[in-house]
């Protein structure tokens, strides 16, 4: 049946009229505080039109779980209701006698039941639905849509701002190859896996699941903005080590954070120091900001960097250092206040081999700790339990006076080529056999007792 209204429009029902106590009707009135609609009823079992005051069909317990639809009135909305043999109307399928006692009003002071959901006041056309948990769904008369979780986190499409208003702990969103995190840190703890768990500081500032703290360990949350564009999934679990260069997402990856933690749950560090912010191009080029204020130009797909530290920290002294792998060569001023020179030049490797360079002070150090040393006192090579080999055409042993020492006790003399060419040409002999004049004799060996704390010894003078 359909009935013509006053702008022309029509609204067409449809019902089973093999039931003579069901009618249907135009809501005429809202009252949104007692939660009733007047219906007009054009056609009744009696045969003649007549009104009703019927309760709005609220699917609604006394706990606040179910749906509300407001109709709207004025002959926009029709009502299916049914009629009991006392002549009482019904909207059928959903009347709840006590809605009045659960339902606030549009001052916001009808609640009074602590135990009951607090369910909002609703407008002519508005839509809500609540949850015995305290979820809700609500679609605004402005237009807007809300979305409520149990415990006050919200998502609002405000619709006049054309604005996405939300208030939750963590965000994740998976786009189209993009990956996009915001709150807490949540990473699988466990590889090959999908099972998310939150990361955090456990004892000693180490990196953990949340899920693998001690009893009354002691834990600070980690907190994060990440961006991965060209994500990749994997066919069978969902799941990436996006340590590996070939599986990182083909875009790159931007990060600000407490402390960047890779997919795998594995905490990104830099010279001891936590990695804050960090950003890393597919073509491997990007920078990381660590801990202590150090920016690093990288390089990562040979994992190089340029280190320009912050200098805010009093207790890091200034440096500027390149890295090529293994290999690092740094500009730094030396924290040590008593040092005799205060910027060096530093070239290292993680092998532990070094250059040392200083204001008048140059330090060779190999792995082991042995060193050769130039400063203004001379030159010390120290290589404890090793060998030291010269091998050339000519070795030449120059000095500007003083002695040449071998084994642990100086001597007091030289051996020079012109001066025993010179005593040479110059002597004679007393006799075919007698000693030369003037007289000239070698010194010979210093005997030492042997003992392990000195060595042999002997002079040429």
């Amino acid at each position: 049946m359909s009935t013509k209204l006053t702008n022309n429009e029509s609204i067409n029902f449809q019902t089973k009229l093999d039931a003579d106590n069901v009618s249907w009707g135009l809501v005429d009135k809202i009252d949104t505080k007692k939660q009733t609609m007047r219906v007009l009823i054009p056609d009744t079992p009696h045969g003649k039109p007549t009104t009703a005051d019927v309760s709005i069909g609220n699917p609604v317990t006394n706990y606040g779980a179910g749906f509300r639809l407001m109709p709207l009135s004025g002959g926009r909305t029709a009502a299916y209701i049914y009629e009991d043999t006392g002549g009482k109307y019904y909207h059928i399928g959903y009347v709840n006698d006590k809605i009045g006692e659960i339902t606030d009003d549009i001052t916001g002071e009808a609640q009074e039941i602590a135990s009951n959901v607090l369910i909002r006041n609703l407008e002519e056309g508005e839509t809500q639905m609540t949850g015995l948990y305290g979820n809700e769904v609500f679609l605004a008369i402005d237009g807007s849509v809300l979305l409520k979780s149990q415990f006050g986190s919200y998502l609002k499409l405000d619709n006049y701002m054309s604005r996405l208003d939300g208030n939750f702990s963590n965000l994740k969103y998976e786009l189209d190859g993009v990956r996009l995190r915001m709150g807490n840190v949540i990473r699988p703890t466990r590889e090959d896996t999908t099972e998310d768990q939150y990361m955090v500081y456990g004892l000693n500032d180490i990196i953990k699941g949340a899920d693998t703290l001690e009893d009354e360990e002691e834990w600070t949350p980690l907190k994060e903005f990440t961006v991965q564009v060209g994500t990749l999934q994997d066919s069978e679990n969902n799941y990436v080590d996006y340590e590996d260069p070939f599986l990182s997402p083909t875009v790159g990856t931007f990060s600000m954070s407490d402390t960047y933690v890779r997919e795998n749950g594995r905490g990104l560090f830099s010279a001891g120091q936590a990695v804050t912010c960090y950003l890393r191009m597919a073509s491997g080029g990007g920078f990381m900001v660590t801990e202590d204020g150090s920016f690093h130009i990288m390089d990562y797909t040979n994992w190089s960097s340029i280190k320009f530290p912050s200098g805010g920290n009093p207790e890091i002294p200034p440096e500027r250092s390149l890295r090529l792998r293994n290999s690092i060569v740094s500009v730094a001023t030396s924290s040590d206040t008593e040092a005799a020179y205060e910027t060096e030049i530093l070239m290292s490797h993680e092998s532990g081999a070094q250059i040392e360079i200083r204001e008048g002070y140059i330090e060779l150090t190999e792995a082991t700790g042995r060193t050769l040393t130039m400063n203004n006192y001379g030159c010390d090579i120290n290589v404890p339990d090793a060998a030291v080999t010269i091998t050339a055409k000519d070795i030449m042993l120059l000095t500007d006076g003083g002695s040449v020492s071998i084994g642990g006790f100086p001597t007091d003399g030289v051996v020079k080529a012109t001066h025993a060419s010179m005593m040479f040409d110059q002597h004679i002999h007393a006799g075919p056999s007698g000693p030369p004049v003037p007289a000239f004799h070698w010194t010979p060996l210093i005997q030492i007792p042997n003992s392990p704390l000195v060595a042999q010894s002997f002079k040429v003078g």
